[in-house]
């Protein structure tokens, strides 16, 4: 359970779904915002029925998710992000040219992974 009260960056009207969302990523998001000093804008969060069959986005056994899409345009920008999301502890990163791709799914997933996925959204 997310006590919203203690999240200084983040609303949970920002979340689809967010009675579905995981804790650690909330939490771990929070985190790297204050870290990164940069606003961060969530385009994407939960996503049941889009996407590659295996993504955090979706919701794994309980029906949490554990991954947001963070919109960056800027390279400045995505260094600070990405620093600070890897001192927040997430373990799966994904770098696009639109947006950072931030999870923190431990199960059947890749650990301590980051990847370029180029020009996609």
């Amino acid at each position: 359970m997310i006590d919203w009260a203690t999240v200084k960056f983040f609303k949970p009207s920002e979340f689809k779904e967010p009675d579905r969302v995981s804790p650690a990523l909330v939490y771990n998001l929070d985190q790297a915002r204050q870290m990164a000093k940069v606003p961060m804008v969530i385009t994407s969060s939960y996503r049941p029925s889009t996407g590659p069959r295996d993504s955090a986005h979706k919701p794994d056994g309980k029906g949490i998710y554990h991954a947001v899409d963070i919109r960056c345009d800027q390279s400045k920008d995505r260094f600070r992000i990405l620093t600070a999301a890897i001192g927040a502890g997430f373990v799966r990163i994904g770098l696009y040219t639109h947006h950072i791709h931030l999870d923190v799914a431990r199960t059947g997933f890749d650990q301590n992974v980051a990847w370029w996925g180029g020009a996609s959204k």
